[in-house]
């Protein structure tokens, strides 16, 4: 088939990364990159570095024109949060397939309508959720669903990051620590456990003042009940990591635990007298995600050519903006909530003439 050709929103931290990506994958054309006029020359230099120089730059006053666009096949959404919904709909609008990194919208009405306008163009919306592609999480999810460790009876997912990107601008347009960070810890624990959640609670603080001057916590507890009767416990932080970038994983079932530990930047062990010395561990998500971040583009864009299911449901990004909802109100509250029914998301085709 013809080359899939890309408009890419936003080439920020994210936008740079999958304009990587898709720049080494046969059978893909960018054809647009869009951002604010002043970080244009930073593009340009850029697309040069990875000969894309045919590609177009445009000011984020010309979006109308990048999507309508004839050419365009799909678009990748790199914007800050609050612009998400705005940029999916418009583009779902024009007939294109949206990549979007999370969140698919602020809200769960949000990504429900967005869902269900893609549903209804019979059009792909893909939310990037990238651990999912993680060839360690894909091998647990592997082995939870082969039995290996029997019934699966308590998950406990760590996430902490240092304060490279926590500023004030940053924080004021993230959503919060649970739209904004804990929502891959929420994804990660209902994909692994295969069930829609009953109940949750959420504890949270903030230490740092900035935070406390956003209207946001820097970590937070959480507890998550699913029917089975399995419970998954989340404590998320966005300070604190000085050491490394910590994302670990234990999975316990009936008879045996599986369990992910941080990689580190060299497998070097010094031995001595006082001790073991280890590597440092790696101090950045994307690097340490660098082989999920690209297996999840090249996915969505054999889904764009036809070669490929969407493994990502509406049904699963959905729950996860509830439960991020509910992450919101039980912090407010101190109270254990139960998700709502997904009675909201009725898809319906749209057949066009």
């Amino acid at each position: 088939m013809a080359a899939v050709t890309v408009a890419v929103f936003g080439c920020g931290r994210m936008g740079k990364l999958h304009l990587t990506t898709l720049a080494s994958l046969t059978g893909v054309r960018v054809k647009w990159v869009v951002d604010e006029a002043g970080v244009h020359p930073q593009v340009q230099q850029m697309l040069n570095s990875l000969r894309l120089q045919t590609a177009d730059i445009a000011d984020t006053t010309d979006i109308n024109t990048v999507l309508e666009d004839k050419e365009v096949t799909a678009v990748v959404i790199c914007t800050p949060a609050s612009t998400h919904e705005n940029l999916i709909q418009a583009a779902l609008n024009t007939g294109k397939h949206v990549f979007c990194e999370k969140p698919i919208g602020l809200s769960s009405e949000s990504a429900t309508s967005s869902y269900r306008l893609a549903t209804g163009k019979r059009l792909t919306l893909y939310c990037g959720f990238q651990r999912r592609k993680d060839a360690d999480f894909s091998e647990v999810y592997s082995k939870i669903r082969q039995g290996v460790i029997g019934k699966l009876r308590i998950l406990k997912l760590t996430s902490r990051d240092g304060p490279s990107h926590n500023t004030s601008a940053f924080l004021q347009h993230s959503g919060g620590i649970f739209l904004d960070s804990c929502v891959h810890d929420l994804d990660t624990a209902c994909w692994l456990a295969g069930e829609r959640p009953l109940s949750l609670v959420a504890y949270g603080h903030a230490h740092e003042e900035m935070f406390a001057e956003c209207q946001d916590v820097d970590m937070t507890s959480i507890m998550i009940k699913f029917p089975s009767g399995a419970i998954a416990t989340i404590d998320n932080s966005r300070t604190g990591a000085e050491y490394g970038y910590d994302q670990r994983l234990e999975v316990l079932g009936s008879s045996g635990m599986l369990k992910i530990e941080n990689p580190r930047t060299s497998s070097v062990q010094q031995w001595c007298d006082v001790g073991t010395v280890l590597a440092p561990m790696v101090h950045d998500g994307i690097q340490r995600y660098l082989a999920a971040y690209k297996s999840e583009m090249s996915h969505f864009i054999d889904i764009v050519k036809g070669e490929s299911q969407c493994d990502m449901t509406a049904e699963s990004v959905i729950t996860v903006s509830q439960m991020v909802e509910l992450c919101q109100e039980s912090l407010r509250t101190g109270h254990s909530l139960p998700l709502p029914q997904l009675h909201r998301y009725t898809p319906k085709i749209v057949h066009e003439p």
